[in-house]
């Protein structure tokens, strides 16, 4: 009787020792390499994680309409009201990061990245002395370091949800410079928000994921938040974002998933303006360029990804890359609004 039932139990089982074994090695245990604070770990482990991400920013909007650069300039053939536009930026972000388990109940993630910022301007051809020409403003260091605790609020072999909570230290710089063109004169010049390094503020970072294992795939959703407390040094402060994120992975091997993902987001305007900027009256009753006015920033944003996540030596090595497009954005404009988001990241999990 023992010989007949053996292979029915061990048949069994390998029905549903799978599911606990996946939880953390399968490759689409974590989210796709763009979502932060959706995965904890087993009491003492650490993991480390490198990403890499690369933004452009080639149109520029006012609510739901692409404008062209004449209609924003002024004696462009639509006579706008600027005098310069910006008409690309890029921006790459080196984001390094390190989680710890205090607990089975706890993770602690600590991020801190390092900028690479690039914007582009057109002057308009009615500025006598500076007919139709460009210029380019740069900026680089680290930003703002963010510290997050990660609670487990349940964990299952096919499912988990975890709160997170945290908060962001102002170590990214608010007074980055650079020459301006037609302005040489000044010296180096306070540049406007988009080239800041960080908000200059403290910052809660609240969140909540839930994650459900199937068989062969995945999915997920995770609400977040940033909340900026007060004004920074310079007067001003950043536009609150709240965030909503749903992803789908299906597991091609032991070793491949791809995932798809569709992301909501929602940024305020900008509160107060920058105190710092010291420019000439005549500059700051016109409107010389957009990306000065706080009015012209955040906006609704809904955009869609396509992943691959691969794993090797036992899980301990993870390797992500992901692609996001815009698919609608109404934004407070007129902006520049992004083209392409991608990001590849590295994960080593280790005790």
């Amino acid at each position: 009787m023992k010989k007949f039932f053996t292979p029915i139990i061990s048949f069994c089982l390998t029905l549903f020792i799978p599911a606990v074994l996946i939880a953390d090695t399968r490759p689409d245990a974590h989210a796709p390499i763009s979502i932060m604070g959706e995965h904890t770990h087993k009491q003492g482990e650490f993991m480390f994680s490198y990403r890499f991400m690369s933004m452009t920013m080639t149109n520029n909007m006012d609510d739901t309409d692409v404008l062209p650069t004449s209609q924003i300039l002024t004696g462009g053939s639509n006579t706008g009201d600027y005098m310069v536009v910006p008409t690309e930026m890029k921006m790459d972000m080196h984001m390094f990061g390190l989680m710890y388990a205090q607990s089975d109940l706890i993770t602690w993630s600590f991020m801190l990245p390092y900028l690479q910022l690039k914007m582009h301007h057109l002057i308009s051809p009615a500025h006598s002395t500076y007919p139709d020409q460009s210029f380019s403003t740069s900026s680089e260091g680290i930003g703002d370091f963010k510290l997050r605790g990660l609670i487990t609020l349940e964990k299952t072999p096919d499912h988990n949800a975890i709160l997170g909570f945290g908060f962001s230290i102002p170590t990214g710089s608010i007074d980055e410079q650079d020459d301006i063109l037609a302005m040489e004169s000044l010296g180096k010049t306070q540049l406007p928000f988009p080239m800041q390094l960080g908000s200059g503020t403290y910052d809660w970072l609240p969140s909540i994921t839930y994650n459900r294992y199937h068989e062969n795939r995945s999915w997920g959703v995770q609400a977040s938040g940033v909340i900026h407390i007060g004004e920074n040094d310079n007067g001003y402060a950043l536009g609150d974002m709240a965030e909503l994120q749903a992803w789908h992975a299906w597991i091609i091997n032991k070793e491949l998933s791809f995932s798809s993902r569709l992301g909501y987001r929602e940024t305020g305007h900008i509160s107060g303006d920058d105190d710092s900027r010291d420019l000439p009256q005549m500059v700051m009753t016109s409107k010389s360029v957009q990306s000065v006015f706080p009015e012209n920033f955040g906006g609704k944003q809904l955009e869609g990804g396509l992943g691959i996540n691969g794993v090797f030596g036992h899980a301990e090595h993870r390797v992500a890359l992901e692609l996001n497009i815009p698919l609608w954005q109404d934004i407070n404009g007129p902006q520049l609004a992004p083209d392409l988001i991608a990001t590849l990241g590295y994960q080593k999990a280790f005790k």
